[in-house]
């Protein structure tokens, strides 16, 4: 007999939604933290931005840009992705996300708490 290891599915419509205050930009828990890895989809609404103050020492994101764009400025420095890139960076300064497109940009968050 084998023994399956456990399997964990999250569905969107079950998910948990957390917005900014201008809901301009949601994020939806994908699972309960695990380690030191969390896991995320987010939103950016047409054109709008979101500002993040600096996580804690070591924190480092992973974003990659499921549909439409993104621009994200971090350290004074401009990234543009498009569908299906992915950036990298220490999180542990500000950063700011932004939809420069008329259309809902997706996008899918790994963070990783090197520290913990």
């Amino acid at each position: 007999m084998s023994i399956e290891p456990e399997v964990t599915i999250a569905r969107k419509k079950d998910g948990l939604r957390l917005t900014s205050s201008n809901d301009v930009f949601v994020v939806e828990p994908l699972f309960q933290t695990h380690g030191s890895m969390e896991f995320y989809r987010g939103y950016i609404q047409p054109l709008g931005q979101y500002f993040s103050e600096a996580h804690q020492h070591g924190v480092i994101e992973y974003v990659t840009v499921m549909a439409g764009r993104l621009t994200v400025e971090v350290d004074g420095n401009t990234y543009h992705l498009d569908e299906h890139d992915s950036i990298r960076f220490r999180a542990d300064r500000s950063h700011k996300y932004v939809n420069p497109s008329e259309t809902l940009t997706i996008l899918h968050f790994v963070i990783s708490y090197n520290n913990r």
